[in-house]
Order: C-alpha cells, then structure tokens, then sequence
C-alpha cells in the first residue's frame, strides 16, 4: 500500500482470483490498507482473501480489526467438572459444556510481532 498505490485493487481480487491469479498484499496494519483503499475497499479486499494472516503488533481498538480476526477465529467448547461427595451416600460428578472464545481480542494484541 506504500509502495504501490493500486486503488483498483479491492475490485481485481475476485476477479484475478477467479482466473487461477494469486495476488499476495501485505501490509504493516489494516489502518494502512484503510487510508489507501477506505473500509469498504478493504472489506472488499480481506472478504475476497483465500487466505488472511495476522503477524501480531496490532492494538486493540481503532479499526476493529482485532475484533473480526477474534470473530472469525471463533468460539469452542470446553468441558468442565466437579466431584462432590457426603459421605456414606456416594459422590456425585457433575459436567458443564461452556461455549469460550478461542482467541480474545487482547490475546490477539498480545502475540509478538512475527
């Protein structure tokens, strides 16, 4: 994005994408894609990605870009239990499965750049 202005370039990724074309972008934050591109060039380009790779330094905030990485990375399950017991009469286990969110917006700005 600083090297190369292409401001059609949201538009071609489909397109070229389509065509057996790879197009690789790189670039030092979303907000720097953002100022060349605007939020819907870059919705544009990031939602016709086969492929989009975070490489961490990113602060939570701003574009909300840690924000829909978290979303898209998603939630999962995890089980967890406890045993009681009184006595004479036996014990009782107990399972709960919770929905939690894989990666936090805060992990997410706590991975080291690279």
């Amino acid at each position: 994005a600083n090297v190369v202005r292409w401001t059609t370039l949201p538009a071609l990724y489909s397109h070229y994408g389509s065509r057996g074309i790879v197009i690789q972008t790189i670039l030092q934050s979303y907000e720097q894609g953002m100022n060349v591109w605007g939020r819907d060039g870059m919705d544009m380009l990031t939602s016709a990605s086969n492929v989009l790779g975070y490489g961490g330094g990113v602060k939570v905030g701003g574009s909300g870009f840690l924000r829909s990485m978290s979303e898209a990375v998603g939630d999962h399950y995890e089980i967890t239990g406890s045993v009681s017991s009184n006595g004479s009469n036996g014990r009782s286990v107990s399972r709960q499965r919770s929905l939690v969110r894989t990666l936090t917006e805060k992990e997410l700005e706590a991975l080291p750049r690279g």
